[in-house]
């Protein structure tokens, strides 16, 4: 665990960035500074302390994130039991690189052919999942289930940039989302391209698979998931503003949507 411990807290140092988060605290400061001089409300001083306080606690949620699943990680190559998947995780993550391009490739696809029905002014421009592979935590399967196969599933979808104890490879990259929104038609018409990156999931899924005696031998697959799952990202509309966190509405609604999509 000497290696992961090492990997781990230099992931924490890049992570936190503590002289970008004293930077930021010394650039409060000063902006407090000029505002209670200038006879501005109290109000405003409690406001720039709670946007500090929240870009902070951000940063701390991520880091322990990312310890989690680099620890699950490292744990799950060592346990032998059958819950394992590790063997699958490894088949996957040679068999991702590959894939991805041509999965990422069809999505975009179709995609954009549903938009130009329903809305001709939305045009998916860039869509990649990353390098990184979906991972398989855990497995439990249910034996008892009358012919048909149970199992449940604990997936997290990790970004590139957020994975400690990985190898790092030249052909790697991170998960990003690019739509674009024509306003105007013509030459006074703008695009105005909004960027998803950096996506974090996870959540425990359930499948079932109705078998049946003829070829293709599986007649149903049902996806569900059992709680609602954990979805994280970073929305930077313009590619320049960084939004430090999506509104709870929002992040309800995607999380609601990603769930309907499955059941």
């Amino acid at each position: 665990m000497d290696n992961l411990e090492a990997e781990v807290y230099d992931e924490g140092q890049k992570e936190t960035k503590i002289p970008s988060i004293s930077l930021q605290f010394m650039l409060m400061s000063i902006l407090i500074y000029y505002l209670g001089r200038f006879g501005f409300s109290i109000a405003y001083i409690f406001v720039c302390c709670f946007l500090l306080i929240f870009a902070y606690k951000r940063k701390e949620r991520r880091l322990k994130t990312v310890i989690r699943v680099a620890v699950e990680k490292d744990l799950a190559i060592e346990r032998s039991h059958n819950e394992s998947a590790e063997w699958f995780n490894h088949l996957m993550e040679k068999f991702w690189t590959v894939y991805e391009p041509v999965l990422s490739t069809s999505i975009v696809e179709s995609v954009n052919f549903i938009l130009e029905d329903n809305k001709p002014n939305l045009i998916l421009t860039e869509f990649t999942l990353g390098s990184e592979s979906p991972r398989i935590e855990g497995v439990r399967v249910y034996p008892k289930t009358d012919g048909d196969i149970h199992l449940d599933l604990d997936v997290n979808f990790t970004p590139n940039d957020d994975e400690p104890t990985k190898r790092k490879r030249s052909f790697a990259w991170n998960s990003k989302v690019v739509l674009t929104a024509r306003f105007g038609k013509g030459v006074v018409g703008v695009d105005i391209p909004i960027m998803l990156k950096e996506i974090y999931f996870s959540g425990k899924l359930r499948i079932q698979l109705k078998l049946m005696s003829a070829s293709p031998f599986v007649k149903l697959i049902d996806l569900v998931f059992m709680e609602n799952p954990q979805i994280d990202f970073v929305l930077k509309p313009l590619k320049s503003l960084d939004i430090m966190d999506v509104s709870e509405r929002l992040e309800r609604n995607v999380v609601a949507w990603v769930v309907q999509l499955v059941e």
